[in-house]
């Protein structure tokens, strides 16, 4: 027969799944279309963070070898003046200034995105120290849109970036709709859930990179 820790594993297991409601349809659909989405940010985030110095040339190579849908690096001073840029000179500019505020002893990562007429641009800012003391930003780049390639059916999701704007490879997504739902009132009390915008079902999952919520969203299979 089973021993009671093999069974006690099969139970955690279980409730774990039920915990986060992977038996619901909508909670299935979304996970099956953002994990392989969520992974590559996942691992991008995981990559810059860990690097709290100045970046040397083997630490960039490897960067653009790893993430090759990222757009730009550049490195700061702690005044936010640019040090070095990887390209030198880079597809989209910065249409006004990326203000990043944090307290960089306790915040590893923060995001900020630009809205420029080529579309927009997501910057991952992590920061640099010397003898313990900030010494500015290590900041990466990329176009959101980008990571739907990773996604096996992309005109299927659908991220938000509340207050911001709503990307996705689907062109009929109501997207002002979307826009209107009341997403800093939901966030207060809930990371994950189903909301109606535009007489459409979504259910969405909110993802935090450092304190800026990136929502996945996809349309409900099964109405509440």
């Amino acid at each position: 027969g089973l021993t009671e820790a093999y069974r006690d594993t099969i139970y955690d297991k279980s409730h774990q799944l039920e915990e986060y409601g992977l038996d619901n349809p909508n909670q299935e659909k979304l996970a099956r279309l953002m994990t392989p989405v969520d992974g590559p940010l996942g691992a991008l985030i995981r990559y810059v963070s860990d690097r709290d110095f100045y970046p040397d040339e083997t630490w960039v190579e490897l960067l653009f070898a790893r993430f090759p849908w990222i757009n730009t690096l550049f490195i700061t001073d702690p005044e936010g003046w640019m040090l070095d840029r990887y390209p030198n000179d880079p597809i989209k500019r910065i249409s006004e200034p990326l203000q990043f505020e944090a307290v960089w002893r306790e915040t590893f990562i923060q995001t900020r995105v630009d809205y420029p007429e080529l579309g927009p641009e997501l910057y991952l800012g992590t920061p640099m120290f010397k003898d313990a003391d900030f010494k500015g930003l290590i900041v990466v780049s990329f176009d959101p849109r980008t990571l739907f390639s990773f996604c096996p059916n992309p005109e299927e999701l659908i991220i938000i970036h509340p207050g911001g704007g709503v990307w996705s490879m689907d062109k009929n997504v109501d997207a002002e709709a979307l826009k209107q739902v009341p997403w800093a009132e939901l966030l207060q009390d809930e990371v994950q859930g189903e909301v109606e915008a535009g007489g459409i079902e979504y259910t969405w999952l909110a993802r935090y990179v450092g304190t800026e919520p990136y929502l996945y969203a996809v349309r409900s299979i099964v109405e509440p």
